[in-house]
């Protein structure tokens, strides 16, 4: 896609529901005994779009993380939880509660995958060839969704259409190909890590060395990092900006750590080491506890700072670059996070995202309202800090789950309606504070939302585990400057002199096709500056190489191959 070519004039907020994604229900793997007891057993807990916006990752209620291309609005890759039918012993990989946290890392190469009430962590390898490709080798069902939900008002295709077709029942739908990147040999089974509680300290701690993390000879490589917290998860949970081993989590308890694991985790030394050590992911305590509970947390665009928002209604600021640097090293003890602000935000928040650039903060606050905070006004002025408050001033109803365009201009909410059942997008100017449109989507519930870094297009999670792609009309007037719409076709009358050749086309030579040569690179590649960095390059980024093996027709009109669908016969 190049970005370079779409229109910057064109309407920037998204009016209508441009297409629907939908994992197939042959593809979870654990399906609920009764669907009856939980109507909800399949639904899209959360989601979240990697850094250039190409992938989109879906975690399900039933533990199974679905990868979208979101470009072509294919399934890339898939990755389900183990079940306790599958392997006895493995009573960690069954998720009660879903999977309500998906992070990506930087460039793609590794997922950070958890579920609130589970104090298991799983860390997805998607470079691993034996990831995505063995949990898409699926042979479907005969299953199709019901579609028999209300849709609304819209010109969007009836919800459930990616159901499979009887055809499809002897091929897989998705095979991913890609070829090995070292001599190392690829492993199928997941690598347990055990982990280690560092102690912090205001003292001063000398200079300890640098932790062996291994040798870069033959390796055994996993697809799947799994390591265990402390402390069930009760809120946030997210990947490092710049270093795909090193996250954060909010625990039940209240308390904020950040963990890290080895840059050689996902791989295991065929040679013995000469200490005899195992790698161990290391736990360190921020903030918070009984006294002083923590509620979400989000580190910094580059990742140096901490923002946290506490229970009893406060936003703090926490400098943790030099913290991250000693957990490299093989000290037992630690400094502490060192504060750099504490500003009263007057109620609980439940939700803290900050902007691309890092330059606002916005929280979602259980008085039903978002806040939007400079990060520059925090920082130096710490006792008058006034946030602009967005709200639906009429329902104030709560928002479920809230997000910043691509470029920070715009802020979406969303919530549940408490009348008619169908969930609410509110988008406002960042600047303005100004309302600028209210969606109003189908008959499910909302859990999260997701807006595309680069495009105006916003991904919604609802109850059904169809994700809401909502997007722009298409704007003809930029493909010719004196287009004019028609309400109806009609016939195309040429007028006399509206081809012909004038005495001045003559003699500049246009009769010809005499025109001035202008030479076009066509060779070197420009960075494109949504994803400039100074400080890495762009030059690994992680995409999947997927072949389809066979189409997953729709139902009915929606096939693609333009047959009649079973649904139509009757």
């Amino acid at each position: 896609m190049n970005l370079e070519l779409l229109d910057p004039f064109r309407r920037q907020i998204p009016d209508r529901v441009d297409s629907t994604l939908n994992l197939p229900l042959a593809l979870h793997k654990a399906r609920q005994k009764s669907e009856e007891a939980n109507p909800e057993w399949k639904a899209a807990f959360h989601l979240a779009f990697n850094r250039r916006g190409t992938y989109l990752a879906v975690g399900h209620a039933t533990g199974t993380v679905a990868v979208h291309d979101f470009l072509s609005r294919t399934l890339s890759a898939i990755y389900p939880h183990q079940t306790k039918e599958e392997n006895e012993n493995e009573e960690h990989m069954n998720y009660p509660n879903g999977v309500t946290s998906v992070s990506w890392a930087r460039r793609s190469r590794s997922l950070l995958v958890g579920a609130v009430g589970d104090r298991h962590v799983r860390l997805l390898d998607t470079t691993h060839p034996f990831g995505p490709e063995e949990c898409c080798f699926v042979t479907p069902t005969n299953t199709h969704d019901k579609a028999d939900h209300d849709d609304g008002d819209h010109d969007e295709k009836p919800r459930g259409r990616g159901s499979l077709s009887h055809s499809t029942t002897d091929k897989p739908l998705i095979t991913a190909f890609k070829s090995p990147q070292s001599d190392a040999t690829y492993a199928k089974t997941i690598r347990k890590v055990r982990t280690k509680k560092i102690k912090t300290t205001t003292d001063e701690i000398p200079d300890a060395p640098s932790q062996d993390e291994g040798s870069e000879g033959a390796t055994e490589r996993f697809p799947i990092v799994l390591f265990e917290l402390p402390e069930t998860i009760g809120g946030s949970l997210q990947i490092h900006p710049k270093d795909n081993t090193t996250g954060l989590a909010v625990l039940s308890t209240g308390e904020l750590v950040v963990f890290r694991t080895p840059n050689n985790i996902w791989s295991k030394e065929l040679v013995d080491r000469e200490d005899g050590a195992e790698p161990v992911c290391k736990v360190v305590s921020l903030w918070g506890g009984k006294d002083d509970p923590v509620t979400t947390a989000s580190f910094s665009n580059v990742g140096d700072r901490v923002y946290l928002a506490t229970k009893s209604g406060y936003l703090i600021g926490l400098e943790i670059g030099h913290l991250l640097y000693c957990m490299t090293t093989t000290a037992d003890c630690i400094p502490e996070a060192e504060p750099i602000f504490r500003t009263s935000i007057g109620c609980t928040a439940w939700h803290l995202l900050l902007s691309r650039n890092g330059k606002h903060i916005l929280l979602n606050c259980s008085d039903g309202a978002l806040r939007l905070y400079v990060t520059n006004h925090c920082v130096e002025d710490k006792a008058n800090v006034k946030p602009k408050v967005f709200q639906d001033i009429v329902s104030k109803e709560p928002f479920v789950c809230c997000d910043f365009s691509g470029d920070g201009e715009f802020i979406v909410g969303g919530c549940n309606g408490a009348r008619d059942d169908k969930y609410q997008l509110f988008l406002w100017n960042a600047a303005t504070g100004a309302l600028m449109d209210q969606l109003t989507g189908p008959l499910v519930s909302l859990y999260s939302v997701a807006w595309h870094p680069t495009r105006s297009f916003i991904a919604v999670a609802t109850s059904d585990g169809l994700v809401d792609v909502w997007g722009p009309r298409m704007d003809w007037t930029a493909f010719a400057p004196d287009f004019q719409a028609l309400p109806m076709n009609c016939e195309y009358v040429e007028q006399e002199d509206e081809f012909d050749v004038t005495d001045d086309e003559v003699k500049n030579g246009c009769s010809q096709g005499e025109e001035t040569c202008n030479e076009v690179d066509v060779t070197t590649i420009e960075p494109v500056p949504v994803f400039a960095s100074d400080s890495e390059s762009e030059t690994e980024v992680f995409t999947f190489e997927a072949k389809m093996n066979n189409l997953m027709f729709g139902r009915g009109r929606n096939r693609a191959d333009g047959k009649v669908g079973t649904d139509d016969k009757e």
